[in-house]
């Protein structure tokens, strides 16, 4: 049995608020990517006085914490637009 979509036209309102919406959430995750990628590898030499399990901090951040976060942020990215997409009827 297949899904039945209900398509309706988008309004050029709907789509405008559906673009800020989306441009609001990208720079966000823009500002997270920045500081996770850039303040902490600025910052390693200090984080560095700190160990978590005998690893240095700078080096556990850069090679295990970052690549956590951007695996959150890429599923967030998708969970939130398939809800912005809702909002404003663009869903697929």
């Amino acid at each position: 049995m297949t899904e039945e979509n209900n398509y309706r036209a988008v309004t050029q309102v709907d789509a405008d608020a559906h673009w800020k919406e989306n441009v609001g959430l990208v720079s966000w995750l823009l500002l997270v990517w920045f500081v996770v990628t850039w303040v902490v590898a600025l910052l390693a030499n200090q984080l560095n006085s700190f160990s978590i399990l005998g690893f240095p901090m700078g080096y556990t951040f850069g090679s295990l914490f970052a690549l956590l976060i951007y695996t959150v942020m890429i599923f967030y990215y998708a969970h939130r637009m398939e809800q912005i997409d809702a909002k404003y009827g663009m869903k697929e």
